[in-house]
């Protein structure tokens, strides 16, 4: 990033001619680019594209340029947008796995994905593996003792299975080729999906895969996800669930509900139908840029925080600490459900993760003497809110296998915005995405 930086530095002030100037910002320097929007994207000039990890280059106007959020984002950077004197700030995203993951989500489109899912998919598989294979897992989802973790998961597991205002479900299986032994499954790793990833592990043939996992996966997140895309042959198939259902501690009443403008991320404007409510104890952030709330859940201890901000990598935790609740809250916000699915595993690899994926994995503390490589690792994740509350699911499948206002506040959330469901306690984020488009 420094070359990349310091050529950006260069060739600014060799520049005569600018098609629009804007300023960049990294850290305590300040650069005047050139810079061409396009297709709700900004691109800058294909000889900044520096470094090992180069972005994809287009022809615009006859010239080679490289999108700035792409090259952004394999370069482990957040992007903020200031609408006021029209500015870019560019910020290292840091070392949390959920804010890693979240960079590489799309930025033209509408998403949301499991980090507690993901991150305890991996966790479980890393139980599995040995030397490097293991070690690059750990590292990528910032965990330095795989027993310590399990423990965790397994306490976290029990905590959201006694819940009695909030029907949270997590749930693992593994299921194993019934062409292999037996006594091949190594009993440690089994033992510890069973006992602390709340799971089954099972044998399976090839021809009854599909339905039996499938089953599987509609019952763990209650009938959510009825089916899923798996392999035609596989060692093992490891899944990992989550099923969130939880009802506001203060529900919106359908008469509030208006249909009104919202000015989608491209500029472009949508209709959405939006819920309204007018509370005195609800906490809120706003500043120049950002205008943050939270709506709790029946069990105080979870809560969905809206961030209407331009930042794509919005750290929640860095904001929950400024929030008060000083004035009544006239808040209006829209309703929304949104569906999508991730290939996970080129974003793993840009993540450190890669040897997992190689053909000389070591994965013999989950198989003895076998050795088997990530084929693929698919997540699924949707959520609909609701003047009643949220319903979230999310699944993580990972396939084995050989190679190839001033007294009041009026906050209206009719622009993108980003969306946290948070375990306060724990401070695990369950759910997170971003909403950039509705009503079109």
């Amino acid at each position: 990033m420094k070359k990349l930086l310091a050529y950006i530095c260069m060739i600014t002030i060799l520049m005569s001619t600018v098609v629009n100037a804007t300023e960049i910002s990294y850290k305590d320097n300040t650069y005047i680019l050139e810079t061409v929007n396009k297709d709700n994207n900004i691109y800058i000039p294909a000889a900044y594209n520096t470094g090992e990890k180069k972005a994809e280059e287009i022809t615009i106007n006859g010239s080679k340029y490289v999108s700035l959020r792409e090259l952004a984002k394999i370069n482990n950077l957040s992007v903020k947008w200031n609408s006021r004197d029209k500015s870019i700030a560019l910020s290292d995203i840091g070392d949390d796995f959920t804010y890693k993951l979240n960079g590489q989500m799309p930025v033209d489109k509408n998403y949301v994905f499991s980090p507690f899912c993901i991150k305890t998919a991996l966790a479980m598989l890393a139980n599995g593996a040995k030397g490097e294979t293991k070690d690059e897992i750990l590292k990528a989802i910032n965990v330095e003792n795989s027993d310590e973790y399990n423990k965790y998961v397994q306490e976290l597991n029990k905590k959201y299975a006694e819940n009695e205002k909030i029907n949270i479900n997590t749930a693992s299986s593994v299921w194993v080729n019934d062409v292999i032994l037996s006594e091949d499954i190594n009993s440690v790793f089994a033992d510890t999906v069973k006992n602390c990833y709340n799971g089954v592990v099972e044998k399976v043939s090839m021809n009854e895969a599909g339905e039996k996992i499938n089953n599987w996966i509609s019952e763990a997140t209650k009938g959510e996800f009825k089916s899923i895309a798996l392999p035609d042959k596989f060692d093992m198939e490891l899944i990992n669930t989550v099923y969130f259902n939880g009802e506001w501690m203060n529900k919106f009443s359908t008469y509030g509900n208006y249909e009104d403008v919202f000015v989608n991320a491209d500029g472009t404007k949508g209709r959405a139908e939006y819920m309204r409510d007018y509370q005195s104890d609800r906490k809120y952030y706003i500043d120049d840029n950002t205008t943050l709330v939270s709506l709790d859940y029946k069990d105080k201890n979870f809560s969905m925080y809206i961030a209407m901000t331009e930042d794509t990598g919005f750290d929640i935790d860095k904001y929950i600490g400024k929030m008060i609740n000083d004035k009544k809250v006239n808040l209006c916000i829209p309703k929304f459900e949104i569906d999508n699915s991730i290939d996970l595993s080129n974003i793993l690899m840009r993540l450190g993760i890669k040897k997992a994926f190689m053909p000389d994995a070591d994965f013999t503390n989950m198989l003895d003497g076998r050795y088997s490589a990530v084929m693929s690792m698919l997540h699924g994740s949707k959520i609909k809110v609701a003047e009643w509350g949220t319903i979230a699911a999310a699944y993580t499948a990972t396939a084995t296998g050989s190679l190839d206002e001033p007294e009041t506040v009026d906050i209206t959330i009719n622009r993108p915005f980003t969306y946290f469901v948070r375990d306060n306690e724990s401070g695990e984020i369950l759910f997170m995405g971003r909403c950039n488009y509705l009503g079109v």
